[in-house]
């Protein structure tokens, strides 16, 4: 994402990459780095807290944002997803067997009812909305959908480059500034809302 990064940095956003192992530490041990992380950024409340997330990455702001103090930081919080395994991730439950003991948090990414990000509480008070990639082979289009989101977009391409295309950052810019995507001037594939 340091390329999107710099995109909204040039935008005017105070934009700061969050990186993580996605190799030993749980989503819950991302969540507390990203609590520190916040907090050594902030010098108190602000106006609004965005997140840019992608992949995994959107479980890690999830498990963030449902603690006391992440509530606390902002009057207003927008979390943009990009091809989030929400509902865990049918491909992890074919990996987690022969990666999981290198890559630990792919068990808790898989998509049965008992995983990790199955159970993981609800974000409240939370602006989301949610980018999926059509082609995504590792996310697939209902795996991203989350109840709380407040809106859903379908854009061609795949899992790895997304954040890449230049209608997703601009669309990224419009959620972050407004809280809703901006459906006149990107070409989405598909567009829906959950109620």
């Amino acid at each position: 994402l340091l390329p999107t990064a710099a995109f909204l940095r040039a935008r005017g956003f105070d934009a700061r990459p969050f990186a993580y192992s996605a190799r030993r530490e749980t989503l819950e041990d991302h969540a507390a780095r990203l609590e520190r992380f916040v907090a050594d950024w902030l010098d108190g409340p602000v106006e609004t807290l965005g997140f840019l997330t992608h992949s995994m990455g959107g479980l890690v702001a999830r498990a963030y944002l449902v603690r006391e103090r992440a509530l606390a930081q902002s009057a207003r919080q927008r979390l943009v997803m990009l091809a989030p395994p929400n509902q865990g991730a049918h491909a992890a439950n074919t990996f987690a067997p022969i990666v999981g003991w290198l890559l630990r948090p792919v068990s808790e990414l898989r998509a049965d009812s008992a995983s990790t990000v199955r159970r993981l509480p609800r974000v409240k008070d939370v602006t989301i909305g949610v980018i999926a990639a059509r082609d995504d082979r590792t996310v697939k289009i209902p795996e991203t959908h989350l109840a709380e989101e407040s809106a859903h977009l379908v854009v061609g391409g795949g899992h790895s480059f997304i954040m890449s295309r230049r209608d997703v950052k601009e669309q990224v810019k419009v959620f972050l500034r407004t809280g809703a995507f901006a459906m006149g001037t990107a070409v989405p594939v598909a567009a829906s809302r959950v109620p």
